[in-house]
């Protein structure tokens, strides 16, 4: 089951969820756009899983992001499991 971990009100609006998996925790990135969604799944590594729409400045970020984040995002997930 996905959970949410936040929107990003000052990134557009992207809503940042995890999902753990028999490879690991994936955080995606979706960001609505006109006529569908920005979407941007890594895990917790760094390592890029898929990418559609975001251009490479954008995945740089996340990227970081998700990296400053790892140790919110696995003690979050262990407390909602």
């Amino acid at each position: 089951m996905r959970k949410h971990y936040m929107t990003m009100c000052f990134r557009g609006d992207t809503e940042v969820t995890y999902i753990e998996t028999d490879k690991g925790i994936i955080v995606t990135y979706e960001q609505a756009v006109y006529k569908g969604f920005h979407k941007l799944d890594i895990t917790l590594n760094g390592e890029i899983v898929f990418v559609d729409g975001f251009n490479q400045a954008e995945v740089d970020y996340y990227k970081r992001f998700t990296l400053d984040n790892k140790e919110a995002i696995i003690i979050r997930n262990k407390e909602e499991s």
